[in-house]
């Protein structure tokens, strides 16, 4: 019953992905100038991409930030969230522009997550790190409360295994108020810090995860090993592959491994299998 479940769940996953991509590609191209912004979209991704000098990402960030001002809404909200990724602290009043004054939500939305993303990438001490992370945890956007922040801000607690977050990461894991998913989270966050804290070598904190019979480290693990880039990881990475217990999922529900095999051949690639 539990397999079928994460089955279901799984398939959920694949169709929301499904509206993502149509949304983010196919929509855009259905309106008037949509294939134009379509077309943007793809150069500054690429441009992200191939920039590796100081002076290279310094021109794509200028770049960035004026097609905050695009008039389409597909190409406002793409530059934001690559300037987040960026962390690019010289994009703040821009962002903050945006946010006041854009009238799309998703825009808007993508903005502000992406003003808390560069406030991250440019905290110095660890103790300023955790204090934005806590506060991206209650932040609210025109006095609403949730979203992507929170969760995102519960997932980076986990990854760094702060441990002075986890009283408020308890809090949030049974506060009624919160959705399940954040609940989830926040509980997964408190057992990766938890399992940072017993080593200091990354690579042998992701193996006890994927050792683990906790299906979400698990998972964190396998994304974790495509970061890491380390050789050690590939035969790791190969027997989780062939667990069975996956395989039995998917044929229950009529699926195939697809998806999981490609994060897992992803990972097996960064860490520099054949």
């Amino acid at each position: 019953m539990i397999n079928l479940r994460w089955g279901i769940s799984f398939l959920i996953f694949l169709f929301i992905m499904q509206i993502y991509c149509l949304n983010v590609f196919a929509i855009p191209q259905m309106i008037p100038g949509g294939k134009v912004a379509v077309q943007k979209i793809i150069k500054l991704r690429k441009a992200v991409k191939d920039a590796k000098t100081p002076s290279e990402q310094q021109k794509v960030i200028e770049t960035l930030i004026q097609s905050l001002k695009d008039k389409s809404k597909y190409v406002r909200e793409e530059a934001a969230d690559l300037l987040g990724e960026l962390g690019a602290k010289e994009a703040e009043q821009s962002l903050n522009t945006l946010v006041e004054k854009e009238t799309d939500w998703r825009v808007k939305n993508k903005a502000f997550y992406a003003l808390w993303k560069i406030k991250l990438a440019n905290a110095i001490s660890e103790k300023e790190k955790i204090e934005v992370l806590l506060n991206a945890l209650y932040a609210k956007l025109d006095g609403i409360q949730g979203g992507h922040l929170p969760l995102w801000a519960t997932r980076e607690l986990g990854n760094r295994g702060m441990s002075e977050a986890i009283p408020e990461l308890e809090k949030v894991a049974i506060d009624r108020f919160n959705t399940d998913q954040m609940q989830d989270e926040a509980r997964l966050a408190i057992r990766k810090i938890e399992l940072i804290t017993t080593s200091s070598a990354r690579f042998e904190v992701l193996q006890k995860a994927l050792q683990s019979t906790d299906k979400s480290l698990r998972d964190w693990a396998v994304y974790e090993f495509e970061e890491l880039k380390d050789k050690r990881a590939i035969p790791l990475l190969k027997a989780e592959l062939e667990k069975t217990d996956l395989k039995e999922v998917f044929e229950k529900i009529d699926v195939d491994l697809i998806h999981y095999q490609g994060i897992l051949s992803d990972s097996l690639r960064c860490a520099g299998s054949p």
